[in-house]
């Protein structure tokens, strides 16, 4: 009591200090103030300003491909039409009840004589009375079966069929409305723009909602005075995206009453008590992004004669602001002009507003930010940026920019008749497919690598290449050839001469082929080694088979005889097989089209010998030369002499530059000694040739007419013999016997083998017969079958006895 008093006191003489001496104190507390407002004029002045604005950055609108989010759509309505709503067990609901519920509540009211001490007359009742109250002789209570709490049967089918009808509702949304789809005659041009919304919520905006908007219309037109200007047309928001963004949240709320009161008298004393609790969970959605579009009727605060929509994001569960980060927005828009198939493009108007508003969590609600400052009223932070012009192409644009081009391709052998192709060129996206050689060469099925949008790489049978260039079939546009674009020293190719030279002592031979070029028109152009750097490795082949590499390259100097530039040659070691095979050389430049693919017949120098046929004395022989001699004394043959001359080897439509064709004839008793022929052509080495083998013609499987007919005793087994030729072509003989008398209709005979031998060359062929066979007598006939399906009769008679 004394210190309040001090203190008093003290408070006392401080204020009449102060009112005696008031000038004083008034300056004093002008110069506070003012120093306070200078030093926070100086502070607003030196301080760093705030460099990220209002926080929220809207970057600039893109345009995205509408094509390729349709064929995601169209597969997201394939996945939700395999989906399963309807539950075929909604009859167990039936049993379900519907509601139970429980209320907690008591009361009291005591009455008691002072004169007892304020004891509750209840008290007066001993223990033991209420112990057995309420329950079975133990006092425990009896439990009681609850039933299980549900949805009824028709509630639940309801839901369900609701639910179905929200994925209906969705697939229709997905695939688009006819308005959006059609304008006019022709299909309306739909587009996807996308934003790059980043948010970094500045200190002050706890509490608060970002929101940005977009306004998004075509260009008007120009038009030549007097005439106005187009008024843009309005643009058809379709969908965006996210449409929304929610959490669940678990609530729980809980409500407690209570009422005590009493009341006391002289003789007695009265009480009263009550009380009531009630407490619910609930689960409930919270929203953290939110889009709209704003209606055309508002005053428009960007652009006019816009379509106006926005997000707006709230701070998240447990936050007060909200989240920092970048945000892909997207909003899928169909322009009021047709998508035409000519290429063309639609100007778009693009403005953005970003702004924050004040959040109240528990009503979701915003309202105006603002501050109770004078001089920061308006606390949105709004920021409007500029008009951006955006260039919106159309579907044939799209298609005819985007399409695959092919610049360059190269090849490598890699051994086992495999090669690795590398394709450069540019738009080489993902889903691009190559075929090749009747195969398709794509990325998800590991046999194409799309190293960049420029590069693909792929591996490949050596024939494909030989056969045929490939194709390329994009993401976008039609499909191009495999074919290097890289500018050529020639136009096409032109094979001068191909032949082929025999190595001695070798089963090889050397291939060797003259190459020219040529324009446009035909002429002949210098074709050198060094123009092959500018194009892929060329493929040599003999018919339908490659010649092995590696190839020898060069330009013989001086060119070949008759040549009319410089020639590419290319030499290459052949089998003697393969030659057999075909005589037919190509030369082919892959994936360079059909004017680097030539092919020719191989001028082979080596003769071929022919037996054209015998008389009973001499038999004839053609000797055929690729090339043309100049006399015929050059031609020599070697058997049991040397033959040069007329009457054994004469020059068939011999001329004066010579002649390629001779005619050889010789004894038989001569030819059935020898095995060879020995032709030389000059000076040059001698080419051994097997004597042709005179061919016979097929034997025919047939009986002696002549030999008497065959004949069996009855129920002997043989053997019995037949002569004629080629019967060891036989490969099994049966007998049918047949039918018997009194059988079944529709039964048939069933062919019993028989046992049989050839000898003496298949002139002899001898049959050990079955019972069947001489069961009975008369004629009876044994059929023969050979394996290429030849038949043949055995007639066989069966008598008595033997004569």
């Amino acid at each position: 009591m004394q210190a309040a008093k001090v203190v008093l006191s003290a408070l006392e003489g401080f204020f009449l200090l102060l009112v005696q001496h008031w000038i004083w104190t008034g300056i004093i507390v002008v110069l506070l103030a003012a120093a306070l407002w200078l030093e926070n004029w100086w502070l607003s002045k030196k301080r760093p300003r705030d460099l990220t604005g209002n926080g929220i950055a809207i970057g600039q609108a893109k345009a995205f491909d509408s094509s390729s989010l349709t064929l995601r759509l169209q597969r997201l309505n394939a996945g939700l039409e395999a989906l399963k709503i309807v539950n075929q067990n909604i009859t167990d609901n039936l049993s379900s009840v519907q509601e139970r519920s429980s209320i907690e509540s008591s009361a009291s009211v005591s009455v008691a004589n002072k004169a007892d001490g304020g004891k509750d007359a209840s008290d007066k009742n001993p223990p033991a009375e209420r112990k057995g109250s309420g329950g079975d002789a133990k006092g425990a209570p009896t439990a009681e079966a609850k039933p299980s709490v549900g949805l009824g049967a028709g509630d639940a089918l309801t839901n369900q069929l609701n639910l179905a009808s929200q994925i209906f509702n969705l697939q229709t949304l997905y695939e688009g409305s006819l308005s959006d789809r059609m304008i006019a005659s022709e299909s309306r041009l739909q587009t996807v723009l996308g934003f790059q919304v980043s948010v970094s919520p500045p200190a002050g905006y706890e509490d608060s909602v970002a929101v940005v908007e977009m306004a998004v219309r075509t260009k008007a037109i120009p038009a030549a005075p007097p005439a106005a200007a187009q008024v843009p047309k309005p643009i058809s928001l379709i969908a965006l995206m996210p449409q929304e963004k929610t959490y669940n949240a678990e609530s729980t709320a809980s409500a407690q009453r209570s009422l005590r009161g009493s009341a006391v008298t002289k003789f007695l004393s009265l009480g009263l008590g009550g009380r009531r609790s009630s407490s619910g969970i609930f689960i409930r959605r919270d929203p953290e992004t939110v889009a709209f579009e704003r209606k055309p009727s508002d005053t428009p605060k960007l652009l006019e004669n816009a379509t106006t929509f926005g997000w707006e994001f709230r701070p998240e569960l447990g936050r007060s602001a909200v989240s920092p980060g970048p945000r892909q927005l997207m909003a899928v828009i169909a322009l009021p002009v047709e998508d035409r198939t000519t290429a063309g493009e639609t100007i778009l108007e693009v403005q953005t507003r970003s702004y924050w508003r004040r959040y109240d969590r528990k009503r979701q609600t915003s309202d105006y930010a603002f501050s109770y400052l004078p001089w920061r009223v308006n606390r949105s932070g709004e920021s409007t940026s500029e008009i951006q012009t955006l260039p919106i192409p159309n579907t044939a644009a799209i298609q005819q920019t985007l399409a695959a081009r092919v610049t360059e391709v190269d090849w490598t052998d890699i051994g086992g008749d495999r090669t690795y192709v590398k394709v450069t060129g540019r738009n080489f996206f993902p889903g691009t497919k190559v075929l090749i050689g009747g195969q398709s060469k794509q990325e998800k099925d590991g046999t194409l690598t799309l190293k960049s949008e420029q590069v693909l790489e792929f591996e490949a049978p050596l024939a494909a290449l030989v056969m045929g260039d490939g194709v390329v079939i994009g993401r976008y546009g039609k499909s191009v050839g495999l074919e290097d674009t890289r500018d050529r020293p020639i136009y096409s190719l032109n094979i001068w001469t191909a032949s082929i030279r025999p190595m001695r002592n070798a089963k090889v031979l050397r291939l060797t082929v003259d190459i020219v070029g040529q324009d446009q028109n035909g002429v002949h152009q210098p074709f050198s080694v060094d123009k092959l750097a500018n194009l892929p490795d060329p493929i040599l082949c003999v018919g339908n088979e490659t010649v092995p590499g590696p190839y020898d390259f060069s330009n013989p100097n001086p060119p070949p005889s008759g040549a009319p530039t410089t020639v590419l040659r290319v030499e290459a070691w052949i089998s003697a097989s393969s030659l057999a095979k075909s005589r037919e050389v190509s030369f082919r430049v892959p994936f360079c089209g059909l004017d680097f693919y030539i092919n020719q017949p191989i001028a082979y120098s080596e003769p071929s010998v022919t037996r054209m046929g015998s008389d009973p004395s001499n038999t004839v022989f053609r000797i055929y030369f690729p090339q043309v001699f100049a006399t015929q004394s050059d031609v020599t043959v070697d058997l049991d002499k040397t033959y040069s001359a007329a009457p054994e080897l004469v020059a068939m439509g011999f001329t004066t530059s010579g002649a390629s064709e001779y005619r050889l004839t010789v004894s038989n008793d001569l030819i059935a000694r020898y095995q060879n022929l020995v032709v030389r052509t000059g000076k040059g080495e001698p080419y051994v040739i097997p004597i042709p083998q005179e061919e016979k013609p097929p034997l025919k499987m047939t009986l002696d007419s002549n030999a008497a007919p065959s004949k069996i005793t009855k129920g002997k087994h043989g053997p019995i013999e037949w002569q004629g030729n080629a019967l060891d072509m036989i490969r099994i003989i049966t007998f049918t016997p047949p039918a018997i008398m009194g059988a079944a209709a529709g039964t048939t005979a069933t062919s019993v083998p028989q046992e049989f031998m050839t000898y003496s060359g298949g002139t002899r062929l001898v049959v050990y017969v079955s019972d069947a066979v001489t069961a009975n007598e008369g004629k009876v006939t044994l059929d023969c079958a050979t394996a290429s399906g030849t038949t043949l009769k055995l007639p066989l008679f069966v008598v008595e006895t033997s004569t």
